[in-house]
Formats: structure tokens, sequence, C-alpha cells
């Protein structure tokens, strides 16, 4: 249960991803700064299970990590944790490597997930599990994705419209999008983009930001409604060689 968009930026690019869990699932960690086998990432850490749902590394290569559709699943588990599929995929230097990474996963060990990628060349592709494997495909910016374990259908149909509706004419991408991960529209529920259940929510939302300047994250531990402060990490871009 995620809501993920992406857009473009001179030089980069912006990724901002809303995580929705069960009221009873506990919080991830802050940002923090991983070593995956040399390469450096910045990404919150499932407490639960290990793995993440968001990360950027060292070489500007960002990933996100969204539940697939439930109707997907074909196996009986017990099941690896998805989120280590995006640990893993931030161990890479290009989006093709990290989706790569993904295509690799044996797909009955898992519960279907997406897995999106993005460098900074705004190359952006997701990897999606299911009953026909694991497959990829790329992306055009501006780009939505989204999830959810009781109306996964409904919960797509209803963002993609009201995405649609919020860029329409808008100047500013980015600004916007920020602004479409707080809102309640068409209704506060379990449909919106900040999405609101008696059994799960959205617990934070995170935004990265990759630029010839650097790299950048800002995180928001709680529903992006509510007027809580936003964190700010940053890390040290390495150059390209």
């Amino acid at each position: 249960m995620c809501t993920l968009t992406c857009c473009a930026v001179d030089g980069g690019f912006v990724v901002h991803m809303n995580r929705d869990e069960s009221q009873t699932r506990a919080r991830g960690t802050a940002p923090q700064i991983v070593d995956l086998g040399g390469i450096r990432a910045l990404c919150p850490i499932d407490v639960e299970h290990g793995g993440t749902w968001i990360g950027v590394n060292e070489h500007g290569v960002a990933v996100g990590l969204l539940n697939g559709d439930p109707a997907g699943v074909t196996g009986a588990g017990p099941w690896r944790s998805r989120g280590n599929v995006a640990l893993a995929a931030l161990a890479t230097r290009s989006a093709a490597d990290a989706s790569a990474v993904a295509l690799a996963i044996d797909a009955s060990a898992h519960r279907p997930f997406v897995l999106f990628a993005i460098d900074r060349a705004a190359t952006a592709l997701v990897v999606e599990s299911g009953p026909m494997g694991v497959q990829r495909r790329a992306l055009k910016l501006p780009t939505l994705l989204a999830s959810s374990s009781v109306a996964h259908n409904a919960a797509m149909a209803a963002r993609s419209a009201q995405f649609a509706q919020w860029l329409e004419g808008a100047d500013d991408v980015d600004g916007r999008l920020a602004a479409f991960h707080r809102t309640h529209a068409p209704v506060r529920g379990p449909l919106s983009v900040c999405m609101h259940r008696d059994d799960a929510c959205t617990v934070s939302a995170t935004r990265v930001r990759v630029t010839a300047h650097g790299i950048a994250m800002a995180h928001h531990d709680g529903a992006p409604c509510a007027d809580l402060a936003w964190a700010h990490h940053e890390l040290a871009l390495v150059e390209v060689g």
C-alpha cells in the first residue's frame, strides 16, 4: 500500500513516496546511511523485516518498492521480505542494473512487488512480479505508481485520475507532486493519495531529489496531511569518472 510519483528536473529527478501501512505495524527508522558492498545509500529501514521501501545511493540511483497486486499471489509462503529486494537494488550504479537485480529474483519466494528504479540520466524503469513471472518496462516521466492491499485496481484508477488532473497545466511539476501527496481528493479515505482507513493509513512520506548539485532526502514521519516537521538528509554524490 503506497503511492510513488516521479518527475524530471534540470540535471536529475525528484521522487515522492507515501508509505501506507497497517496501524499495528511498527514504524520504520529515520533515513540512515548504510553501506551496501562498498556503495553508500540513504534510506529508512523496516524494523520488522529489514530492507527498505525507498532509498537513493551515492551514484544517484533511487529505488522505490510497492506491493504488487495481491491477486497475483501464486504460492503459499513462507515469504522472503520484499524490502530486501529494494535494498539489493540500491547496491548498483544505474537504473538498468537496479532493475536487473529485481528481474533475477525468484518470484515464487516473494509476494508480488513493484520495484521502481531511476538514475541520474532520468532513465526510469519498473519491474513487476506476478502470475506471469517478473517483467520489466520503461516509464515516461512524470509517472505514478500505486498499490492497495484491499482495493488495488480501484486505488490505482482513482489515484491515476487525480494525478492527471493535478498536473494539468502545471508549471512547477515538483511542487504539484508535493501537494498531490498531501491530498485527500476526491474524498479522505482508502482511495485517497494520503490514505486513511480504520486499520491502515499513510504512515510516512519521503522525497528524494537528485541533481547535478547533489542528493537530498526529506522524510516526514507521519501522514503528510499532518502539520509535522520534515527531517532533511544529504548524501555526497559520486562524480561519474
